[in-house]
């Protein structure tokens, strides 16, 4: 429910931006839409009163007539004026023309076009139209500034820029929320794992003190009864059975006391190459390649708590690898961040067993304790770094170690 609750919020608030920029862009297409009607009904209403002059004068408007059109509607946002014959010779004009002197420079009769920042308008009258006496009607060209239309457009635009604005903002609202939840999932998480690794801190204490102590003195009595019996006898094997027994049972209470202890690793500058390249000799030089050209000289770590993941992980390795498989480790500084790697050559990871396989007693060998991997993160997460585990694209596992400074 709670991650339903997370997803369903962040889906609201992204599905709120989108719903903004769109009404906010089918409303400035709108007012676009809008804004060349009234570029319409602007030219109209300079035209209305041209056709009066026309009856008045027998014919066209003078330039006189057409100058005083234009002072009067000025204000308005007429600029200019202009009256042509069949011909398209000039007859009148007034005003200040911007652009090439035609009479209908393109489109259809009465469609706007722009000029600039100007509208212009041409009235071509029909052909079979007259004043009389044969006397055709003049074409009527006119450029004026758009006024109200060009602030429509202008609000418009502002409202769609201060919408574009506020979904823009949900939308960092909402990666800021997104990356919050994630935060806190990753808490509830740690807090959880914390809380199970207390639980089994508990159970590790109740098991030092009630069973290593006396795992302890049957082993030593046992390791004592085999010295004591003849290396013929039918009894030997099973008393070294049990010292062996007893030694797993000893590595499984260590191992779930390195997995709950708490205290804060000791960090010191050490050369994180050579302390890889020391477990690797330790376990098998030969079948361990080692490649730390890129590493740093000196890196913060505490020595005897990296080796003890260090051995974990290339133990795993030299497991999980064919046998005379090799494995290979790479030491490197990235990003400002140690990188090791550690990549076997055997079968992989089943899938979907990426992050199951730190969880403590996973373990698919019938003689780990499934700690080991538990354990190695531990120590890493207290070294303030993660550890994954993923499928290399060429076969085999490798698990990589990230440790800032």
């Amino acid at each position: 429910m709670y991650a339903v609750a997370r997803f369903g919020s962040l889906f609201a608030l992204l599905g709120l931006a989108l719903a903004l920029v769109l009404s906010a862009w089918a409303g400035r297409q709108g007012s676009i839409k809008l804004s060349v009607l009234l570029e319409r009904a602007q030219a109209d209403s300079f035209f209305r009163p041209v056709p009066p002059l026309h009856q008045k004068n027998q014919g066209a408007a003078t330039s006189e007539q057409l100058a005083e059109l234009v002072d009067y509607f000025r204000d308005e946002g007429l600029c200019y004026l202009a009256e042509y014959d069949l011909s398209d010779a000039l007859v009148a004009e007034a005003g200040d023309y911007v652009g090439e002197r035609r009479p209908a420079p393109a489109g259809k009769q009465g469609a706007p076009l722009r000029v600039g920042e100007r509208v212009q308008v041409t009235y071509r009258p029909p052909r079979n139209l007259d004043l009389g006496a044969g006397k055709p009607l003049p074409t009527l060209v006119m450029q004026f500034d758009p006024l109200i239309a060009k602030e429509l457009r202008g609000r418009a635009n502002k409202s769609f820029i201060f919408s574009l604005g506020a979904a823009l903002a949900l939308f960092a609202l909402t990666l800021l929320l997104w990356l919050a939840l994630a935060r806190e999932e990753r808490n509830r998480q740690r807090n959880e794992r914390e809380h199970h690794l207390a639980s089994l801190g508990e159970m590790s204490a109740v098991m030092a003190h009630e069973i290593r102590n006396p795992l302890a003195s049957l082993k030593g009595h046992a390791q004592l009864l085999g010295e004591q019996l003849d290396s013929a006898s039918p009894l030997q094997k099973k008393v070294v059975r049990i010292v062996d027994e007893a030694k797993r049972l000893e590595e499984l209470t260590t191992s779930l006391l390195d997995l709950v202890r708490s205290s804060a690793v000791e960090v010191q500058p050490i050369d994180p190459g050579q302390l890889v390249r020391d477990v690797a000799q330790a376990l098998d030089a030969d079948r361990i390649r080692v490649e730390s050209s890129n590493a740093p000289a000196s890196w913060p770590l505490d020595p005897l708590r990296m080796q003890q993941v260090l051995r974990n992980l290339l133990e795993n390795a030299l497991q999980a690898s064919p046998e005379g498989g090799v494995v290979e480790t790479d030491v490197a500084l990235e990003r400002g961040k140690l990188v090791m790697r550690v990549r076997d050559h055997g079968h992989g990871l089943p899938e979907g067993a990426e992050q199951r396989i730190f969880e403590p007693f996973h373990t698919t060998r019938t003689q780990g304790t499934g700690l080991g991997l538990a354990v190695a993160r531990r120590i890493v997460e207290q070294h303030g770094g993660q550890i994954r585990a993923e499928n290399h694209p060429q076969g085999g596992a490798i698990f990589t170690l990230v440790v800032p400074d």
